[in-house]
């Protein structure tokens, strides 16, 4: 019975008790936890997952606890259209280790992103552009201190799918290459 017992308990730490975004705001709630514990070399193992949720149903901070101690904590803050503006990574001491900050243009696309040491020092930007049909044709990324690391280019075929991804190092030269294809029903 035991056995049991702790499979079925090791089993819903993978299930999860996630709940969808418009139900979570329909019922208000404001946080969920989830309890599993597991026998790993004979020791006992709680782990514990606490989701924060704003209120249109955004996970605003993730902790997980591993027998009472901080494994893992992150928070996110979101624009009134739910994209992720801010998202800060902790250290186990509760430190941050990385903050990221996203902005976006009025069609609600990426336009930057600039990340962050724990000091406050910024280690990398990564600036957007788009054509006028709203796709991306440029993802641009310089260091902390402005110098340029790599530049991709997109390119689009006439019914705006993607045809290939060209990424460039520093002095212009060609270092990576992605092409898509589809098929079609």
């Amino acid at each position: 019975m035991k056995r049991v017992i702790v499979v079925l308990l090791c089993l819903g730490s993978f299930i999860g008790v996630a709940q969808s975004k418009s139900t979570i705001k329909k019922n208000k709630i404001k946080s969920s936890t989830s309890e599993s514990t597991k026998v790993e070399d004979g020791k006992t193992v709680v782990k514990k997952e606490v989701e924060v949720y704003d209120d249109q149903g955004n996970v605003t901070e993730e902790a997980t606890y591993i027998n009472n101690k901080l494994e893992k904590k992150e928070t996110k803050k979101f624009n009134k259209n739910g994209e992720v503006t801010e998202h800060v990574v902790y250290n186990i001491d509760g430190s941050i280790k990385k903050k990221v900050i996203t902005k976006y243009n009025a069609s609600n696309d990426k336009t930057e992103e600039l990340t962050y040491d724990g000091a406050g020092t910024l280690i990398k930007k990564e600036v957007f552009a788009y054509n006028s049909f709203g796709e991306k044709t440029t993802e641009t990324t310089y260091n902390g201190a402005g110098k340029l690391i790599e530049k991709a280019v997109y390119t689009y075929d006439s019914k705006g799918l993607k045809k290939e991804r060209l990424t460039y190092d520093v002095d212009n030269r060609l270092i990576g290459k992605k092409v898509f294809t589809y098929t079609f029903k």
